[in-house]
């Protein structure tokens, strides 16, 4: 497969370099080609004083062959902790924990109230349309207990009359990838269904450096292993597939009321990779597999007038998850955890806002959040059934005064069924200090919380109906400007964060021979975001390069848990003090090239930071490369493209023990009407 992958590959890019088409043949004569224009509107009031990254529509469309793990990944200063292709990844933002970033899709909350956290590898990048971060205190406009950020995903309707668009990818490892667009209109209605498929077997050989190696030491006194000299292996029980369904319908009854209903359908079914340290050729013959089905459905209405506009929303989810582990033992096999829990949530959303005079703005949301969550293990006959009632209030008030400074301030209240969250508050403010570069000063302060999820409170064993609200107080710094060019922009911003978060909840373990939750840590948050895009159109050419660079130290400042307890003044686990990514496309006439680029330093697997003692996670540099070309034949848009992952064979984890792929292939085939 990997031979025949590399000739296709070598056939391709010499094609796209040396053919031409004649495209006289098949266009009108009279045809006139339009170069793109940049339009730049007045700063929304909205964002007034928030820190935010918007992922550029050009930046989507590249990466339409990956889930939400390669996006923001490969593009924002989010640690993305990944146990594998194909398996669960989570997000790390600004230092805080998985459950510290709440996610939002087109208003409804897909956090779990069991983990309080979202595998971002069961969202394809090809169904979100627009992807929004928000950074400290702008999250509060999104929910409660954004300890670190929020994550806002949207879909927006399209107005073509007609519009087909179909990928089918073919990759290394039997790796499968098949997506079908299709968008219409029948009078004042709109519709778009997606579809998106993936399969894959996913055995990659690696480099296995737990493997038959003896241990060097390094002028530091660090344990390594030869790369070079390590043994190939095998990713083993690493298949998986993955089927999504997207229907859109928008109506416009007319230029003030316009409604939506957009439903999500998926079915994901993959096996747990085994870790590198497992050598046994019976793991060949194990069962770990985890199963997840859902559907989430939107209904909204919109009403907007010259001073006021009302959204109400309405919404359904429901997630079910089933989890098997069966070890293979001499007389057959044991089944040793079986496990299913299902969610379901009903959410409803009343916004409004109001303009009374020019430049002031004044919002209200109501939002309902009620989660019911059955949970069981079935060999050990454990598991909960609750249900959460959220009742959440939010005001925002916003003004710029004299056309240069803008205040808000924002608070929210949540009310819940089994613990007490109190009072957020958030002031933001900027200040537009050189309009020729539209140089803004910011800041905001927030005061937010974070309540337990289930699993703290309820799980068995081990969940602690005592716990505490997670407290934490944010303050963020920064300079953002941008600047028209002919044909083009160029934007930038620096921001500087601090977080103090106290009652951090841990999982440790106890006496009673099973870990349960506390409210151990304080935890200090603080460090620098970069970023910079940069887009110009000269001639024939066109070039959009897009840039971060990230600072965080997220550090346990809290009372040591047991005698001899180290992680006091320690990097927390799995957080890199240093990211970057760099996303660069260029394209001439019919040809473009994009390259990724991202990187993540050191991270600690301990808690006391000792890489003496057991393995750290070394940092890696990773460059993803593609070539293309794109053809008109008719009314029928063609893209062929080349993309090679991993391009220079890196050998790198993103979780310790957890393989990764070296360098492999992917043939892109678009086809749009």
């Amino acid at each position: 497969m990997k031979l025949i992958l590399k000739i296709s590959f070598s056939i391709i890019i010499s094609f796209l370099l040396f053919t031409e088409v004649n495209g006289q043949i098949y266009n009108l004569k009279d045809t006139v080609k339009l170069h793109e224009v940049t339009i730049f509107g007045k700063r929304k009031i909205e964002q007034i004083g928030v820190t935010r990254t918007k992922v550029d529509s050009t930046v989507l469309k590249s990466s339409i062959c990956n889930t939400l793990t390669e996006v923001l990944s490969q593009n924002t200063t989010i640690y993305i902790k990944s146990y594998g292709r194909g398996s669960m990844s989570t997000a790390s933002f600004r230092g805080t924990a998985p459950s510290h970033t709440q996610v939002s899709w087109n208003g409804m909350k897909l956090n779990s109230p069991m983990l309080g956290m979202v595998d971002f590898s069961l969202i394809p990048s090809y169904f979100i349309d627009d992807l929004t971060l928000l950074h400290g205190a702008g999250s509060v406009d999104v929910s409660d207990g954004a300890l670190g950020g929020a994550i806002v995903l949207t879909n927006k309707k399209i107005k073509e009359k007609y519009k087909l668009h179909f990928i089918q990818g073919i990759a290394s490892y039997n790796t499968y990838d098949s997506y079908l667009k299709f968008n219409y209109s029948l009078g004042k209605w709109y519709f778009s269904s997606r579809l998106y498929h993936v399969q894959s077997k996913n055995d990659f050989s690696y480099r296995n450096l737990d493997k038959s190696l003896e241990w060097q030491i390094d002028s530091k006194g660090r344990k390594y292993k030869t790369v070079e000299d390590a043994p190939k292996d095998y990713n083993k029980n690493g298949e998986f597939q993955n089927s999504h369904y997207l229907q859109e319908v928008y109506y416009k009854l007319d230029n003030f009321n316009k409604f939506s209903f957009i439903s999500w359908l998926y079915h994901s079914d993959r096996s747990l990779p085994t870790l590198t340290v497992n050598w046994s050729d019976l793991d060949k013959l194990n069962t770990n597999k985890q199963e997840d089905l859902g559907i989430r459905s939107v209904f909204s209405w919109k009403h907007t007038k010259e001073k006021y506009d009302i959204l109400g929303r309405l919404g359904y989810s429901y997630n079910e998850l089933n989890y098997l582990l069966k070890n293979k033992v001499t007389n057959g096999t044991n089944i040793a955890i079986n496990s299913r829990s299902k969610v379901k949530n009903i959410y409803s959303e009343i916004n409004s806002s109001y303009y009374p005079i020019k430049d002031f703005k004044i919002t209200g949301k109501i939002n309902y959040n009620l989660f019911n969550v059955d949970s069981y293990e079935s060999k050990k006959r454990t598991g909960y059934i609750k249900y959460r009632s959220e009742l959440s209030t939010y005001l925002a008030i916003r003004y710029k005064a004299f056309g240069f400074w803008g205040l808000s301030y924002n608070v929210r209240k949540t009310f819940n069924n089994d613990i007490t969250s109190p009072l957020i508050n958030a002031f933001l403010t900027d200040f537009l200090i050189w309009k020729k570069y539209n140089l803004i000063l910011k800041s905001s302060i927030v005061k937010n919380y974070h309540i337990p999820t289930l699993n703290d409170l309820y799980f068995i064993p081990g969940g602690n109906p005592n716990l505490k609200t997670e407290d934490g107080k944010t303050v963020d710094v920064g300079l953002e400007f941008s600047k028209p060019l002919e044909k083009g922009l160029i934007s930038g911003s620096a921001t500087y964060y601090y977080s103090d978060i106290k009652n951090w909840i841990v999982w440790i373990p106890t006496f009673k021979g099973f870990w349960e939750p506390k409210n151990v840590r304080k935890v200090i948050a603080k460090g620098i975001e970069l970023k910079m895009t940069f887009q110009k159109e000269i001639g024939d050419w066109k070039i959009y390069s897009s840039g971060t660079w990230g600072q965080t130290i997220s550090t346990n400042h809290g009372d040591p848990t047991s005698w001899g307890d180290e992680s006091v003044g320690k990097q927390l686990i799995y957080v890199p003090k240093y990211s970057s990514s760099l996303m660069t496309r260029i394209q001439y006439k019919k040809y473009f090239i994009s390259h990724k680029y991202y990187h993540y330093s050191r991270r600690f697997t301990t808690s006391s930071n000792d890489i003496t003692e057991r393995d750290d996670v070394l940092p890696f540099i990773m460059n993803n490369l593609t070539i293309g070309r794109s053809f008109k034949i008719k009314k029928i848009n063609l893209d062929v493209s080349c993309i090679i992952n991993n391009l220079f064979d890196e050998q790198y984890q993103s979780v310790l023990k957890r393989p990764m792929p070296l360098r492999n292939y992917n043939l892109l085939i678009s086809i749009q009407l």
